[in-house]
């Protein structure tokens, strides 16, 4: 058995480690830039829009991005899982982040890197 004076030690340096380098990862910026200000084509309020939404829709046909308050039919719809990716945004550790909503489909691989590594 391992004594507790040894443990505890290590723990707080695995936890301090764990601390250092999650603190190094930075926030994410939803692969918007804020630049050039706001005008006719909508940058400044779709980064905004794309930094502050709950969902992030990935159209895979058009090859755009657009920020979403909700998602209508998210369960039961199947274009969410075919020709689109959403992601919901998941606050942690002080920063917040971007996770897929359902696991990447064969089919949006396909659409998305155009190729079929699985055959």
């Amino acid at each position: 058995m391992i004594p507790t004076a040894l443990v505890r030690p290590a723990g707080r340096a695995a936890l301090g480690a764990c601390l250092l380098l999650a603190a190094g990862c930075g926030s994410p910026d939803a692969g918007v830039s804020v630049g050039g200000g706001g005008g006719a084509n909508g940058g400044l309020s779709a980064a905004v829009g794309n930094a502050t939404a709950p969902f992030l829709v990935l159209d895979l046909v058009a090859g755009t991005l657009r920020s979403a308050a909700t998602v209508d039919d998210l369960a039961t719809s199947a274009a969410w899982r075919t020709t689109s990716l959403v992601f919901r945004r998941v606050h942690g550790m002080g920063d917040d982040y971007f996770l897929g909503v359902f696991e990447t489909t064969q089919e949006q691989w396909t659409r998305l890197g155009g190729a079929q590594p699985w055959t």
